[in-house]
């Protein structure tokens, strides 16, 4: 296969995943959460970035080739994929609003959980 091929192969499995994860979990990026309710929607994704980032850490950290038994390195990596598609819809969304989302803003809303206890 070419790369072309190959890049066009794992972003319809990427999308196969998102919209099978969209339909199961009914948009819970957009939704207030029991525990989350306070965080915006863009806040809630970067925050299962993170977590998604930690455990890809973990995975490398107890096996060499990056699987446990419940999760592979490839499945945290293709829902890592996932989150990032979400958070440019969000971001897209913004832009079209007329209001983009800024590099400072992004670091004031990290500095913004931390101020509200969230993640200590």
């Amino acid at each position: 296969m070419t790369d072309q091929e190959l890049i066009k192969e794992k972003m319809e499995s990427i999308t196969d995943l998102l919209l099978r994860k969209n339909r199961d979990y009914g948009s819970s990026f957009r939704k207030p959460g029991i525990l989350s309710g306070a965080l915006d929607s863009k806040s809630k994704l970067l925050v299962r970035i993170d977590d998604k980032l930690e455990r890809l850490g973990n995975l490398l950290e107890k096996n060499s080739d990056g699987d446990v038994p419940n999760e592979s390195m490839s499945d945290t990596v293709n829902d890592l994929i996932g989150y990032f598609v979400l958070v440019g819809i969000l971001l897209d969304e913004q832009k079209q609003a007329g209001r983009p989302m800024s590099v400072i803003e992004a670091g004031e809303m990290r500095g913004d959980e931390q101020r509200s206890g969230i993640g200590s």
